[in-house]
């Protein structure tokens, strides 16, 4: 077999994947590791020739489900049906249908169990610098010391996902508004009418429209607390059966004492409702981590557990409400319901998802779909003022979060539990300090001096001189980011006074720690390495707009040296980590250089980014526009400044489709950016909704605020505002 087998049926409207895939990418190394092993008569197993095509793309996909550390089926598949660099590695083409899930599963499973999965992975692994390769290109770490692991479960079980004797058909049918709205006023009603502030409502007539459920739960929510949480325990088969289970969950929920005492008159009129319903009852096969970690979506899927006459439930709200991984999440379940925290491992302990559709309402009538606790934000409804609303909004949690002892930020605050992290980062502190001064500057007032101030003094007191360099240092470290940032900082901030001779001091120690090659040493006076993909791009930044200030030719020279060099290592090394920082310092070298070379790698790196870890598809419409596929996360925000720059690019080159494509991945990534905001939509169940309201969380199921998470949507948000991506109204 060649080194570049030939794509079969890869043809489709004229495209070929071939040709979309670069030549330098690093998977093309491991599709041409995974072909070796495939036609390696010796090392299949004692097999020969894995037996067909199915085999052979079923192994692939496997491979690259690890590669990415993608451990729902779900995801995956999602991937490779509209992914055409997953579509290239596995050999399908565009217009061939990606396989059923269950079907993918079963396939896998007997891999694993025959022992054909394991040859595979360890013949592929084996060969010359393949595992270097993959680690130094970014994929997740450890997954290549048991591959196998994230499928470890189906190894054990015989069938890695749901069988179809345990799913009951999924009922795809949908709640009507009239019903869910007929279900809001009946329960306020019945809320008002225990404590005498209106009469008994009649029953209502609530037509489900086929919608069949399992069990309806019914939180009271008062002034940002649960107050109650219960079900209802209406017969299945009984006729009224909603308006019955309604009547019984306010009823519990009024006498609910878990949560500070049951529900007073006083509480009632402020009291709001979430109805939660359950439905499509899946029983897992698996009783591992992984496994849960396959079946169970955070705040999509509620889960229940049960042995024997011990069972306990928790909703699909319980892991975003209260923050929990999924291993934390099984174990306080099983407490629960008075089993062992590890009797999830037990395959006695029965384990059952369930799908949840979850929406909240209000006295109005208005009723509010839910995911993970949160609404769906529609990219239509954005607009270049809500951006500018965002980040007002964002400089309050700054505000919020200001330590009164040291005058700083707080580096992390965890709303579930209104408590602040003891951890802190250096680099991170100084760069969120420099993002205040930026949204000072957009907002036009002076409401972050005092911590921007008090931030350049604490590291300004961690100046040192050696050897005639003056560079920084915090912690025992110094690495040049912190060079790069304070000078960030002090030309964010506009100071009173003549920042000049510093500022130049330190960007002199920056150029002076160029190699010959055009590379940065990344720490002063340490033979560290670390940071090379984070540091060099923000001291290339640094001096650019160091020079955009002063002048100073020697800045500009510094960054082109660096350009071919850090060219050539990004394209022998991708990923993501990288782009955003070079991306912008390149955007301020071509304002002056006008180099097309430099927009050209700007729009291969930003193109390869969005290309394969942008999220433009999901079942869940709370993912679109996130990166990465899998987790979207926080991110997304830094990924957003790079592509805002090459946007800027695009536009003033005249590259009308760059232009398009960036503009349609910044409108997508905003629309992410505001959902992981939190706002007065979506703090009603924390225990101190003032001091999360405008910070940014650190994903859809994780609600940790990082200040760097934060920081890096208003650099985001601010160019975004700047590039006029959203209509004026």
């Amino acid at each position: 077999m060649s080194e570049e087998p030939a794509q079969s049926a890869t043809l489709f409207g004229d495209i070929y994947l071939e040709v979309r895939v670069p030549p330098e990418h690093p998977l093309r190394a491991l599709r041409i590791a995974a072909d070796r092993a495939l036609t390696a008569g010796s090392v299949i197993g004692g097999q020969g020739r894995a037996p067909g095509p199915g085999t052979e793309a079923t192994l692939k996909a496997m491979l690259l489900q690890v590669v990415y550390g993608t451990p729902s089926d779900r995801q995956f598949l999602e991937q490779l049906d509209f992914n055409m660099l997953y579509r290239w590695f596995v050999g399908m083409s565009l217009d061939e249908p990606v396989w059923p899930e269950a079907d993918y599963a079963s396939s896998r499973a007997r891999y694993i169990g025959n022992g054909l999965g394991r040859s595979f992975f360890d013949t592929v692994l084996r060969q010359t610098g393949i595992r270097q390769n993959l680690a130094r290109d970014g994929f997740p770490d450890g997954a290549f010391d048991d591959p196998l692991a994230l499928f470890t479960e189906a190894a054990g079980t015989g069938a890695s996902d749901i069988g179809a004797g345990d799913i009951a058909p999924a009922d795809t049918s949908t709640l009507p508004e009239t019903a869910k709205q007929a279900m809001a006023q009946y329960g306020y009603g019945l809320l008002d009418a225990h404590f005498g502030l209106g009469p008994r409502p009649a029953p209502p007539d609530i037509d489900l429209g086929g919608y069949g459920y399992e069990r309806l739960y019914l939180t009271f929510y008062h002034d940002g607390r649960t107050r109650a949480s219960q079900s209802g325990a209406a017969p299945e088969d009984a006729p009224d059966r909603v308006v019955r289970d309604i009547e019984i969950a306010v009823d519990r929920c009024i006498n609910d004492a878990r949560f500070g005492g049951p529900t007073t008159a006083d509480e009632a009129p402020e009291t709001r409702l979430v109805f939660n319903f359950l439905r499509n009852q899946i029983r897992l096969p698996g009783h591992g981590l992984q496994a849960l970690q396959r079946h169970i979506d955070l705040g999509i899927h509620a889960i229940r557990v049960r042995r024997g006459k011990k069972s306990a439930f928790f909703k699909d709200s319980v892991a975003t409400s209260r923050n929990l991984s999924h291993k934390v999440l099984i174990e306080r379940l099983c407490k629960k319901a008075g089993l062992p925290a590890e009797a999830y491992l037990d395959p006695r302990t029965e384990i059952v998802r369930y799908d949840s559709d979850t929406f909240r309402t209000d006295r109005a009538g208005k009723v509010t779909d839910l995911y993970r606790y949160d609404e769906p934000i529609a990219e239509d409804g954005i607009t270049t003022p809500s951006i500018a609303e965002r980040l007002e909004l964002a400089g309050r949690w700054f505000l919020n979060n200001v330590n009164a002892e040291t005058g700083l930020g707080e580096y992390e605050y965890r709303p579930s539990t209104d408590s602040y992290s003891p951890k802190s980062n250096d680099v991170r502190m100084l760069a969120t300090a420099w993002s205040m001064a930026e949204l000072q500057n957009f907002l036009g007032n002076q409401a972050f001096a005092g911590p921007i101030k008090s931030c350049a003094d604490r590291y300004l007191a961690g100046k040192r001189e050696r050897d005639g360099i003056t560079y920084i240092e915090a912690g025992g470290k110094a690495p040049i980011a912190l060079n790069a940032f304070v000078i960030l900082l002090l030309l964010g901030a506009r100071r009173d006074g003549d920042d000049g001779p510093l500022l130049a001091a330190l960007a002199d120690a920056l150029v002076g720690q160029q190699q010959d090659d055009g590379a940065f040493r990344t720490y002063f006076f340490s033979d560290r390495a670390t940071g090379v993909d984070f540091y060099p791009g923000e001291a290339m930044l640094a001096l650019m707009l160091l020079h955009a200030r002063t002048g100073e030719a020697a800045y500009r020279t510094a960054v082109e040296r660096a350009f071919p060099y850090y060219r050539a290592y990004w394209r022998g090394n991708r990923n993501t980590a990288f782009v955003p920082w070079h991306s912008q310092a390149l955007r301020e070298l071509y304002r002056v250089d006008k180099d097309p070379d430099i927009a050209g790698f700007v729009f291969e790196m930003n193109d390869w980014l969005i290309d394969t870890h942008q999220v433009f598809d999901s079942r869940y419409p709370d993912e679109i526009g996130g990166f990465p596929p899998g987790l979207p996360r926080f991110s997304t925000g830094p990924y957003l400044e790079g592509i805002n720059d090459a946007y800027e690019i695009a536009v003033e080159t005249g590259d009308e489709a760059h232009a398009a494509k960036y503009r349609q991945s910044i409108r997508k990534g905003v629309r992410f950016l505001f959902q992981l905001q939190i706002t007065e939509r979506n703090a009603f169940y924390l225990k101190n909704p003032a001091r999360a309201i405008g910070g940014c969380r650190k994903s859809l199921v994780r609600n940790e605020q990082r200040n760097d998470f934060t920081q890096h949507a208003v650099l985001a948000l601010i160019k975004a505002h700047r590039n006029k991506v959203f209509p004026d109204a």
